[in-house]
């Protein structure tokens, strides 16, 4: 049902101004879907909820503040995701093993071996 809904009949459920709404029923409805990076944490592929009002105007502003809502809390999970550097290493020390690496890397430039990849 939903399906004929979004796709058949466009102008009943999504407006310019409000475009994660959608009428089900007599209903509104909040609907967004999850970003592809989030699903596997939040283990949905879309966050419905209903609005409660068979009115556009009275259901835009409860879908503003649900769409701050999920945005916060998406943001507040790919901070809690994202890699953080672990290694405890200073910025001297970095470097030094940077010109570490570097003196010992590439011997076939030398003439001592060949490259494994050339490129």
């Amino acid at each position: 049902m939903w399906y004929t809904n979004v796709v058949h009949k466009p102008g009943k459920n999504v407006s310019s101004r409000s475009a994660n709404l959608q009428l089900r029923g007599s209903t509104f409805r909040f609907r967004i879907r999850v970003p592809e990076d989030l699903r596997a944490e939040i283990k949905k592929t879309e966050i419905v909820k209903s609005l409660g009002t068979n009115n556009r105007k009275e259901a835009q502003q409860p879908a503003r503040l649900e769409r701050v809502k999920v945005d916060a809390e998406w943001a507040a999970l790919r901070r809690k995701l994202k890699p953080t550097s672990t290694s405890g290493l200073s910025d001297i020390e970095i470097w030094r093993l940077i010109s570490v690496v570097r003196s010992r890397r590439a011997p076939w430039r030398r003439g001592q071996c060949r490259p494994l990849f050339s490129g």
